[in-house]
């Protein structure tokens, strides 16, 4: 059920131009203006915040998840960022104009109060939209992971910080049921949006993308097989 697994690490994770996918997706991410490639067997990949991403502008590899907003599906991203104000894309498919397609992680650092959020956002079109967060986050580096259900519902998304469950909201809800989501337009990758406007600034690491719901004590080996102490 892995579908997509960046991981710079792994031997063959990483070359000095792209990030190489190794689930079963098969879509590697280039490297684009600049980011700072890993070196000496790193987890992450720099981004300045200011133009740089991964992957290719307006492109989404067949088998992005999810092709339906009732699909049971986890993402993850490992990341360290800096002290940039505002939101800011982390991993997944991301269309700031057309169809506001976004799908994935993204965070917003406070710089009044040196807390952050993450959100999991699953938006096709304005009257198809959920968007989960939690608040007042302080660990970094962290790993974050978001797991859905398929009910579109409150209960249904649970974002984890370093595999611990999170006071989750659902904070936009619009629309139920079954809903096929056209990713035309739309960006795949870490750290920007098509449209070049929230861009990342730290480093990102490992990232996964499941079609299937992971179990909270899932969520928590993912995170100590990798970053636990």
């Amino acid at each position: 059920n892995l579908v997509h697994y960046y991981d710079a690490s792994f031997t063959g994770g990483a070359t000095s131009t792209q990030l190489v996918d190794q689930g079963s997706g098969a879509h590697n991410l280039s490297y684009r203006n600049g980011v700072v490639q890993p070196t000496g067997g790193s987890v992450f990949v720099a981004f300045d915040g200011t133009n740089d991403y991964t992957g290719t502008l307006n492109s989404v590899p067949s088998t992005m998840i999810p092709q339906n907003l009732s699909d049971a599906y986890t993402w993850s991203a490992f990341f360290d960022h800096d002290s940039k104000h505002g939101s800011q894309c982390l991993f997944g498919a991301f269309e700031y104009g057309g169809q506001y397609t976004f799908m994935g992680l993204y965070i917003s650092y406070s710089t009044s109060n040196n807390n952050y959020s993450i959100t999991a956002a699953a938006r096709y079109t304005n009257s198809q939209r959920q968007y989960w967060r939690a608040t007042g986050l302080t660990a970094n580096p962290a790993q974050a992971t978001f797991t859905h259900d398929g009910s579109r519902t409150a209960s249904g998304g649970v974002i984890y910080i370093n595999g611990v469950a999170q006071t989750t909201s659902l904070v936009v809800n619009k629309g139920s049921g079954s809903q096929a989501v056209n990713y035309s337009g739309a960006t795949f990758g870490q750290g920007g949006d098509d449209n070049r406007t929230y861009f990342f600034d730290g480093e990102i690491g490992e990232c996964l993308m499941y079609d299937a719901e992971l179990t909270a004590s899932e969520v928590l080996q993912n995170y100590n097989t990798k970053h636990g102490l």
